[in-house]
């Protein structure tokens, strides 16, 4: 699903979340110690329940696309 931002449709990037699975090196009760591997694999990529803001206004996401340029247009009377 795409995101859209409220404040301007030229706004298209956002942050929102990502679960990532990382490699630790840990002692004998788990604590971390260091980041042994940056990224072994996403295990969840960003979800479309999450909120997403954009990265330019901040504004939150909406999954509702921005009207159409000629829909905010005004609309012409009958002439009489």
């Amino acid at each position: 699903m795409k995101h859209f931002c409220p404040n301007d449709p030229k706004h298209a990037q956002f942050h929102t979340f990502a679960h990532v699975m990382q490699e630790w090196l840990v002692d004998a009760d788990g604590d971390y110690i260091e980041t042994s591997d940056e990224e072994l694999q996403i295990s969840a990529w960003p979800d479309d329940g999450n909120i997403w803001n954009c990265a330019t206004c901040g504004a939150e996401a909406t999954t509702t696309p921005p009207r159409e340029e000629q829909e905010k247009a005004p609309r012409r009377g009958r002439s009489r």
